[in-house]
């Protein structure tokens, strides 16, 4: 019988490969890549209030739109080049590079005819295909399958695979950064020969190919562990999303071959009591992403590396009785780069001509995936994305 490697999926789980904890969904042999260009997806599951985040504080009808939620002009971070513009007040790390040019606010950001559904919406997000009827091949995915020997992909985080990744190649994901801690000690050279040893045992057929594979898993592993063993040159925050992006960091920084690396944070559905809950996510993405990029720009790799922020939707204008916001449309997207021209992209929200009580959306997602495929990969975007959709300027 002739086993795929996505079959791994299935049997690591019955403790032929690796000890509960399923590090490693699945695996191959990562080659160095031909291009040395690194990008970094965080999404941000749940819907971020962009209007919150990106304030537009010289709009009356944003402040009519939201008397309790609204962010107070004399606490917004201004942008500069903006006199209508600014940060939420816990994004001051943002801020900062945002006026060094390090950082793109593309506001407006959707697709048409928009579905205020986190799974339908985030679904179209990962494929890039706004008409999709069942789960298919995601957009890095693709990625992956055109550029084989030189791109590879590595997920960081608790959560499933993501959907973008969906396609023949395989893409680890690193489910437990406990373990990775454990095994980058002292203790961890000891499990990882038992690892090996209870994978060298003899077995049948079928066996063998798992056990390799959990082989080549341990393989990854320990180029995991060698760039984790660096202490990274700056503090990250003391939270999920800090320590993903910590390894993230010494990954890039440390030439780990994987170019596209995929994390996420949640809890953005703020339906009730926006307020401090909103300001903390924001806060702790802030510091992060500051710290991540502080990280690369002393090991100087910024130049090398792209990370894009994300989330499946926006919130509606209004805020709701629950002192919260609901599912809405456009919203903005991050780039943050050493590469990246910087500055606001796209108008600023409208707040007389909504749709159905949300903001319509001013540019395709699709062309800021059309950017950063053919600027940072050289892939043709029109044959990835089924139709051609005019580049932004973002990167310089």
């Amino acid at each position: 019988m002739k086993y795929k490697r996505r079959d791994f999926l299935k049997l690591s789980g019955a403790g032929l490969a690796l000890t509960p904890g399923a590090l490693l969904d699945a695996s191959e042999k990562l080659q160095v890549a031909g291009g040395d260009h690194r990008l970094v997806v965080v999404q941000l599951s749940g819907g971020n209030d962009g209007l919150n985040t990106v304030v537009p504080f010289e709009d009356d009808l944003y402040y009519r739109s939201r008397p309790a939620l609204a962010i107070p002009k004399a606490r917004v971070l201004r942008l500069d080049g903006s006199n209508e513009m600014g940060l939420h007040p816990s994004m001051e790390g943002l801020q900062a590079l945002f006026k060094e040019g390090h950082l793109a606010v593309i506001q407006g950001v959707g697709y048409p005819d928009p579905d205020r559904s986190h799974f339908r919406s985030m679904d179209i997000w990962h494929t890039a295909n706004p008409s999709i009827t069942e789960k298919e091949t995601g957009w890095l995915g693709k990625a992956l399958e055109k550029k084989p020997s030189t791109l590879s992909g590595i997920h960081i985080g608790d959560e499933a695979l993501p959907l973008a990744f969906n396609g023949e190649r395989h893409v680890a994901s690193i489910q437990n950064l406990d373990l990775i801690e454990l095994l980058s000690g002292k203790k961890g050279a000891k499990l990882k020969k038992i690892m090996r040893a209870v994978n060298e045992q003899s077995r049948d057929g079928r066996a063998d190919y798992v056990r390799g594979l959990a082989n080549e898993t341990l393989d990854s592993l320990d180029k995991i562990l060698s760039v984790s063993r660096n202490p990274p040159p700056v503090e990250y925050p003391d939270s999920e999303l800090g320590r993903r992006l910590k390894l993230a960091g010494q990954m890039v920084s440390g030439d780990y071959p994987a170019r596209i690396l995929y994390l996420s944070q949640g809890g953005y559905d703020t339906h009730a009591r926006q307020g401090d809950v909103h300001s903390n996510l924001l806060e702790d993405l802030s510091g992060a992403l500051t710290a991540f990029y502080r990280h690369v720009e002393k090991s100087g790799v910024a130049e090398r590396v792209t990370v894009m922020v994300f989330s499946e939707f926006g919130r509606r204008v209004k805020e709701n009785a629950s002192l919260g916001t609901d599912h809405g449309c456009a919203a903005p997207m991050f780039l943050l780069s050493g590469k990246t021209s910087g500055g606001l992209k796209g108008p600023n929200p409208n707040f007389t001509n909504l749709d159905r009580g949300d903001l319509r959306f001013t540019t395709d997602f699709r062309r800021v995936y059309a950017t950063v495929l053919e600027e940072l990969f050289s892939i043709d975007s029109t044959k990835l994305l089924g139709k051609t959709f005019e580049k932004l300027s973002l990167f310089s």
